[in-house]
């Protein structure tokens, strides 16, 4: 037991003189750290920089975040540059002492430093200076030395870099000290326009002068953000005794900028720009408002700001993209011409047909409305050019997550857009041009008909290849051999042949299966049809089942024979009741109506699926109003 009481000492001992040791180490690590440190002030508590660089010298002070260079003149500095050196030097260190007290100081280029850096607190307090000679052997250090200490020490080469700038390095470049979001209003003068423009809301620009009218938000926010971005490319003149050599006279380009908080203008402050000639080096000379240096930009910076009034016009006509569509109503002299939705990515046609939607052809008709743009803008009312009776409305919906977006007319998360054109008679000869109005403040817009033509297309376009009432087809049929069908005696039945309308086949017709499922007994082989009779479906323009999922099984329907590939085997066909999509393309159609022989009665699902013939469209060809 003693034993084990005097080992168990003994490790005890050994642990805390371990432990001891290390703390120790550790100390003198950290002293050994601290003195390689050169300056005893934090990043925060350098307020003065002054670098003395051969004949040059540069000074520059702390206000605020920014710095003020009030050495070799008085100017804003570069804050990014003079925050690296504060940084660099606030936790520089030097990596070892080369010698304590030398005899000479010139085979390490201190003699004649070629950097002088001196640091200080507020007022110059606890300045520190820190010489930098020549390069060391060893790749990427200096040797350098603190004023005051007798030891030569090699630092790395960030203490170097940092500071070895011209003044154009260290001075601000910055076109224009602004934020983008703070802009409450923008002047443009140029030449003879005169123009301005005020934010409305977050995102929102109005052209207030010489006339009310919405502006392009876009090119408004690319226009500051590249100013704002831009830089000063080179520093010509401080003091010019004449600005007419740079063309920054009376003939100059203007662009003033107020910053301040929404609503509060008399809270506003102006930041104003001269731009003037073109200097030999293709560069823009300027200068702003207020200072008396004249500088050089890139043309590239501002090649956003307008030359005329009317490039700041809004041409877009539908605030919505095509993709965040959810409802869609077209009406046409009165007659809606397709109302579709979209639930869960999938489109559903509500007018003139009801069912699923070809999702391609009604993305094709929303991306035609939304990227409807104004070939120009006119004087006068809206009663002046139809308006009051338009021609064509086009209704959008569209559903946010907003909470902004509630009103007392539409609920909240509900957007809506409607889109009134007119089509006014006895336009000047050459023109033909459809007419809206954008409201709040109004303006009159116009837009060529053949776009308005395209659109419409378009909107027809989901009507004739809709997948409509979608159920379970056989297999699309071969446009090339008959199908081959098991008949109950052995004499052959003549195949009908095919109908003679443009663009569509119709598939030969055979006696029915042998064992349909669940026909009529009365329909058990459905008589062909002469050459010179088109059948009910070629005649009303209404092709053949070609896409699956198009037919629903009927005991009323007459089994319809499908033409199989060649390799297909023999099946009984199912009789169905089919309403076909309507031809892209269609024959001229006839009152005239032509009935299956075999068929007690004309489906009612067939006069449902086609609108009345009446529904016209403007402007659109006399097939276009016969296949709405």
């Amino acid at each position: 037991m003693k034993k084990n009481l005097i080992l168990f000492l003994i490790l005890a001992l050994i642990a805390a003189v371990y432990f001891w040791d290390k703390q120790q180490q550790a100390a003198k690590e950290e002293r050994e750290e601290k003195e390689k440190e050169l300056l005893t002030l934090t990043k925060e508590e350098i307020h003065e920089i002054t670098i003395v660089k051969g004949e040059d010298t540069f000074k520059a002070v702390k206000q605020g975040d920014r710095w003020n260079l009030v050495q070799p003149l008085e100017t804003s500095g570069d804050k990014s540059a003079w925050d690296s050196i504060a940084t660099n030097y606030a936790s520089g260190k030097h990596q070892r002492v080369i010698v304590d007290n030398p005899e000479s100081l010139a085979p390490y280029g201190l003699d004649q430093p070629a950097i002088q850096v001196s640091l200080a607190g507020i007022g110059g307090a606890t300045r520190t200076d820190i010489l930098i000679g020549s390069e060391t052997p060893t790749t990427g250090k200096y040797y350098a030395m603190v004023r005051g200490s007798s030891e030569v020490v090699t630092v790395m080469s960030s203490l170097y870099f940092p500071v070895n700038k011209n003044l154009h390095d260290l001075r601000d470049k910055t076109i224009l000290d602004m934020q983008t979001d703070e802009v409450q209003r923008v002047q443009i003068a140029h030449g003879e326009m005169n123009v301005t423009l005020d934010k409305r809301g977050t995102d929102q620009w109005l052209i207030s002068q010489p006339f009310r009218a919405r502006a392009d938000d876009t090119k408004i926010r690319d226009m500051i953000n590249k100013i704002r971005n831009g830089e000063i490319k080179t520093f010509v003149e401080e003091n010019p005794e004449s600005l007419i050599p740079y063309g920054l006279v009376d003939s100059a380009t203007k662009l003033v900028f107020w910053t301040g908080q929404a609503g509060n203008e008399s809270s506003w402050a102006s930041r104003a720009l001269l731009l003037g000639a073109t200097s030999v080096t293709d560069r823009i000379y300027a200068m702003r408002e207020g200072q008396k240096n004249v500088f050089t930009v890139s043309p590239q910076d501002f090649n956003n700001v307008p030359a005329r009034i009317e490039d700041l016009r809004l041409k877009k006509i539908c605030p919505m993209r095509y993709w965040e569509v959810d409802q869609l109503k077209v009406v046409s002299a009165g007659q809606t011409i397709l109302e579709a939705s979209k639930s869960g990515g999938n489109w559903t046609m509500l007018q003139p047909k009801q069912g699923t939607a070809n999702y391609n052809s009604v993305s094709d008709a929303a991306r035609a409305i939304a990227d409807l743009e104004a070939a120009g803008f006119v004087l006068g009312t809206t009663e002046e050019y139809g308006l009051a009776s338009p021609d064509l409305v086009i209704e959008l919906v569209k559903h946010t997550d907003s909470l902004a977006s509630g009103s007392a007319e539409e609920p909240t998360g509900v957007v809506r857009e409607i889109l009134t054109l007119a089509f006014p008679p006895n336009q000047p000869a050459g023109e033909e041009f459809y007419y809206g109005a954008r409201p709040d403040p109004l303006e009159i817009y116009r837009i060529e008909k053949a776009k308005i033509d395209e659109l419409v297309r378009k909107v027809n376009a989901v009507t004739l290849e809709g997948e409509i009432t979608p159920a379970t087809a056989p297999e699309k049929p071969s446009a090339t051999e008959p199908e081959i069908q098991p008949v109950t005696s052995e004499a052959s039945v003549p195949a009908v042949e095919k109908a003679a309308a443009p663009g569509l086949q119709e598939p030969d017709v055979s006696p029915a299966a042998e064992e349909p499922v669940a026909p009529a007994p009365e329909e058990a082989a459905v008589p062909s049809i002469p050459e010179s009779q088109p059948s009910a479906e070629t005649n009303a323009g209404t092709p053949a089942p070609a896409t699956p999922d198009a037919v629903s099984p009927t005991p009323e329907s007459p089994p319809e024979a499908e033409t199989a590939a060649p390799d297909s085997q023999t099946e009984a066909v199912v009789p169905a009741e089919e309403t076909p999509p309507e031809p892209a393309s269609p024959p001229d159609t006839s009152d005239k109506e032509m009935v299956d022989p075999s068929s007690p009665e004309t489906p009612d699902s067939a006069s449902e699926s086609t609108p009345p013939a009446e529904a016209t469209v403007p402007n659109t060809t006399e097939s276009e109003n016969t296949n709405l």
